[in-house]
């Protein structure tokens, strides 16, 4: 049932002279419809080392009978991996030069979907990633080992950003950094030296924002970026900006975009479609926007916005965090005054958000009003196998098993309180291979000392995270108020 019998059909019957018969067959064809893929890495157009990671799942509404098989080919013909299910996460090693490689996927229906991902491998192994934590007085960077997990500074002093740096994206290529800056109202903007690490300010940053700048998120386009405007009152929203060719900012038509008060976190889903803002009020929503891909304007998206549902027995859900599985096609939010978890299937043509069963998912009791904070910052591993959530109260990490195709979440375990210097982490991300974690915590035994990075090692079996040699790091640079917040560049 694939478009290409349909056409042959078409041009058959022409011949003949049954034109009439042959439209009807393919109207009946056109009714079915084939599988949507969604390539989260890597981006077409872009360069990587080897081996070269891919991600990227399929679904099939029309077939009822699921996903048979995905495949990558490098080249035509040339199958280079193939699994009998909905979802890739592989690692494949090619010599430098440009593929054309293509996602192709196979439903139960006889339905099939390809799609294309151009990719320049470079001589550069893919190894080595960068790290930035947000300082005091700036932003600090550290080269990170795709291998090892092992972190050392880019011996670049600390990179002025703005006052009081709170949060930090960058763009899908690893070129371009922002930084939203909560004191100063403002972000700024850099470009990431892609053989050192070092970071230039772009011209004219930092941007203004209007309110307290708490978070910040890049188009997977590298176009636009969008960061809240937090007073946590009436008036609060979105800033939207475009990306000059020199790497400076200029406001999209209609910014600031209006939202629910206090914006405190927000992603674009990986497919540049949709936006989403969780509102850390005790009340939280979730507000939902179409991306315009042309000049980056945000459109509500009906239903928009969703209301973040309290887990049983609990009251208020203030999320404080809001991050996808971009395998699975789902979000979810770090409730961090419920103990709770709450997730939620994105729409694959409409972006729309529909409550995943079960949730919130709950974390801790919240019987006790004063347990708070557990967790207050959440990631997911590339493939969509497991969620961890960083318990900033109870200073512990735990650990959950994504259900595949619903995106419900098991329990799986927690960690020991202060495993490998975990506290209160303001951000928890892991690295693009989901081979490790990382966030900011202490440096000490017992959650004592300074501010350290922390790192852990995933155990892709058991899903449970080890601390990696050589962490907790001390970080010798923060001064003033510190973030801890971090950002890990591809």
């Amino acid at each position: 049932m694939s478009v290409p019998r349909c056409q042959s059909l078409l041009r058959r019957d022409i011949v003949h002279s049954t034109t009439h018969f042959g439209v009807s067959v393919c109207l009946g064809l056109a009714a079915y419809a084939s599988p949507t893929i969604n390539v989260v890495a890597p981006q077409t157009g872009s360069s990587s080392g080897s081996p070269v990671a891919f991600t990227a799942s399929t679904t099939s509404p029309s077939c009822s009978k699921g996903i048979a098989a995905m495949r990558i080919y490098t080249a035509p013909g040339v199958n280079a991996y193939t699994v009998n299910g909905s979802k890739i996460q592989t690692s494949l090693s090619l010599a430098p030069g440009t593929y054309n490689t293509v996602v192709q996927a196979w439903d139960n229906c006889g339905g099939v979907a390809k799609a294309p991902v151009t990719v320049t491998v470079t001589n550069k192994a893919a190894s080595n990633h960068f790290l930035y934590v947000l300082e005091g007085n700036g932003v600090s960077g550290w080269k990170m080992n795709g291998t090892t997990g092992a972190v050392t500074p880019t011996g670049q002093t600390v990179v002025p950003a703005h006052v009081n740096p709170f949060r930090a994206a960058s763009d899908a290529g690893g070129t371009h950094l922002y930084v939203a800056n909560s004191g100063s109202n403002d972000v700024s903007a850099f470009t990431i030296n892609r053989s050192n690490g070092y970071l230039t300010p772009s011209p004219g940053s930092p941007y203004a924002v209007g309110r307290t700048a708490t978070a910040v998120a890049v188009h997977p386009s590298g176009n636009f970026v969008y960061v809240t405007r937090d007073n946590d009152a009436a008036g609060d929203g979105v800033a939207a900006f475009s990306v000059n060719a020199n790497g400076s900012l200029t406001a999209v038509p209609g910014s600031p975009f209006s939202t629910q008060i206090n914006p405190a976190s927000l992603l674009v889903n990986s497919t540049g479609k949709y936006l989403y803002v969780a509102d850390s009020s005790y009340s939280g929503y979730i507000d939902a926007f179409r991306i315009n891909e042309v000049n980056g304007a945000l459109t509500p998206l009906p239903g928009s916005p969703y209301l973040v549902t309290a887990a049983n027995g609990c009251s208020g859900s203030f999320p404080s965090d809001i991050v996808e599985d971009a395998a699975g096609g789902h979000l979810y939010t770090a409730d961090s005054f419920d103990n709770a978890i709450s997730g939620y299937a994105i729409g694959a043509s409409t972006g729309t958000l529909t409550q995943i069963a079960g949730s919130a998912f709950p974390n801790y009791a919240c019987t006790n009003p004063m347990v708070a904070f557990n967790p207050d910052t959440i990631t997911v591993l590339s493939g969509g196998k497991f969620l961890y959530a960083s318990n900033g109260g109870a200073q512990t990490i735990s650990t959950y098993a994504l259900q595949s195709g619903t995106g419900k979440l098991g329990f799986v375990s927690e960690s020991a309180k202060c495993l490998g210097g975990t506290a209160s982490g303001p951000i928890m991300r892991s690295d693009p291979s989901g081979k490790f974690v990382y966030s900011t915590g202490a440096s000490r035994k017992n959650c004592s000392g300074g501010n350290a990075i922390i790192g852990f090692k995933v155990n892709h079996s058991t899903g449970i995270p080890s601390a990696l040699p050589g962490f907790p790091l001390a970080d010798p640079n923060p001064t003033g108020p510190v973030s801890g917040a971090i950002v890990i560049v591809p």
